[in-house]
């Protein structure tokens, strides 16, 4: 490698890692003021990739052919939708907010080429160890703020009252849902590690507490969705974390997970913890009498919340049946929902009141990454969007799949990939799973922090199922 493909390479890798590293520590930056130092950083991350794959040459895959065209089709899937999403966003009427909206989606495609293409094998590894850390801290971080200021404070400014008065964590986010999407992408690289058949005891234990950090973190924010989510990524970990097991461990291991699953579920079910309330509250009716004072403020604000979710959701669809096709457009949800907001069982000329109205809020996101989605970029651009998400997702599976191809073919005796690049991949497969879910009533992946992330995540992930250099060397033996 010359001196000018070092440079470029190490100096384009640094501005990356600041962005992926450095953005859950400034309130997601979800605040223009965050978004955009972090979006020009990106960008000039991007000047040097591309400046070197002008002058030097970029880390292109050394897989074989049918990996290599798997790769190229993953590829090239993302243009469709990020064509339509540009021409989409020169369309709409505030142009600013349809920039935000583009920049959103086309950002975290920009780190995960600039991951998969510009990256080593040490630089991959070396941004998976950084990204752990960054986790480790943010969750420390986010449990001793709540455990001994009850997060009143998020960095250096107010928590935002309501969630002060609910008692729920916000780490370095100022939403505690946003806060518990992060312990999750935590809760799963952790647990990828925990699974692998060749991890050492030593790194095993040295990972066990990110994943009670992860727990608790999630816990702590009292994020109902996030409970669900860690669930949902458990049943992911008995589909998906056990390729590497003979069949015979594999299922006894996979009814140890179930029970401790069930065992988990029925602590917190019968428990009267907060929440546990806020769980029971979209189920049953818990008698008032006998309840304190913090119960009840408890279950009313989960009822408050319900409500103006579904009221979110439904005037969203409302709002794309305008143009079920292609739909409002980039950014516009926040400039058109006050319109649709209102549920439509209400009638002018009997007086007859909604029953949802639109009095004392106002949405600027939906919360549901897929529910926008749709509203904004409509059927068409909901399909381009699931086009390269779906062959992105098979190509990380096909790398598990490979992997358990090659123990059976040992006789379980041997492993396939190096333990570190398998534990990673399967916690990014996990992690996908997890915003997937988390997705449908929240809008984690709208956060630009957890966006990029999740962007270097998935670069990480196609790396270690695509490269051959990366992935265990089945003819060389080389690492």
């Amino acid at each position: 490698m010359t001196f000018l493909e070092s440079f470029l390479s190490a100096l384009s890798f640094f501005f990356l890692c600041v962005v992926v590293a450095l953005a859950p520590w400034l309130f997601g930056a979800w605040e223009m003021c965050w978004f955009w130092p972090f979006a020009v950083a990106l960008f000039f991350a991007t000047l040097l990739f591309a400046l070197r794959l002008c002058v030097c040459r970029a880390q292109l895959p050394q897989g074989n052919s049918g990996r290599n065209r798997l790769l190229a089709w993953t590829a090239l899937s993302c243009l469709p939708f990020l064509a339509y999403a540009f021409v989409r966003a020169l369309q709409a009427d505030v142009y600013m907010d349809a920039e935000r909206g583009f920049l959103l989606v086309f950002m975290p495609v920009l780190v995960a080429f600039q991951v998969l293409l510009g990256c080593g094998k040490r630089q991959l590894r070396f941004l998976s160890f950084l990204i752990i850390v960054d986790l480790y801290a943010l969750g420390l971080y986010g449990i001793l703020n709540h455990v001994f200021f009850k997060s009143a404070w998020v960095m250096w400014k107010q928590g935002y009252a309501q969630y002060l008065i609910e008692n729920r964590a916000t780490g370095s986010y100022f939403c505690p849902d946003h806060f518990a999407g992060i312990m999750e992408i935590a809760f799963c690289l952790a647990l990828g590690i925990l699974m692998t058949r060749g991890t050492g005891l030593r790194r095993k234990i040295a990972v066990l507490p990110l994943a009670a950090i992860g727990v608790v973190g999630v816990v702590l924010s009292k994020s109902r969705g996030g409970g669900l989510t860690l669930l949902v990524v458990m049943v992911a970990a008995m589909i998906w974390g056990l390729a590497q097991w003979r069949p015979a461990v594999r299922w006894r291991l996979r009814g140890g997970m179930m029970l401790l699953l069930l065992a988990a579920i029925l602590v917190l079910w019968s428990s009267n913890s907060s929440y546990s309330m806020r769980f029971r509250s979209y189920f049953i009716k818990d008698n008032i009498d006998g309840r304190s004072s913090r119960e009840i403020v408890d279950d009313v604000a989960a009822h408050v919340e319900k409500t103006t979710r579904y009221q979110m959701v439904s005037g969203a669809l409302r709002a794309w049946k305008m143009s079920p096709w292609f739909g409002i457009g980039p950014g516009m949800h926040k400039h058109l929902w006050f319109f649709f907001a209102a549920s439509e069982d209400g009638d002018r000329e009997s007086g007859k009141w909604p029953t949802h109205v639109n009095r004392h809020f106002h949405s600027y996101v939906v919360h549901s990454d897929w529910v926008q989605l749709l509203e904004e970029y409509g059927v068409v651009g909901f399909f381009l969007f699931m086009l390269p998400t779906t062959l992105v997702l098979m190509t990380m599976l096909r790398g598990i799949r490979d992997e358990s191809r090659i123990c059976k073919a040992a006789g379980w005796q041997a492993l396939g990939m190096t333990d570190r690049d398998y534990s990673i991949l399967v916690g990014i497969i996990f992690t996908a799973v997890a915003l997937a879910f988390h997705s449908l009533g929240d809008f984690n992946l709208r956060m630009p922090a957890t966006g990029w992330l999740m962007g270097a995540l998935v670069g990480i992930g196609i790396s270690i199922s695509i490269r051959k250099a990366i992935c265990v060397e089945i003819e060389k033996g080389e690492d």
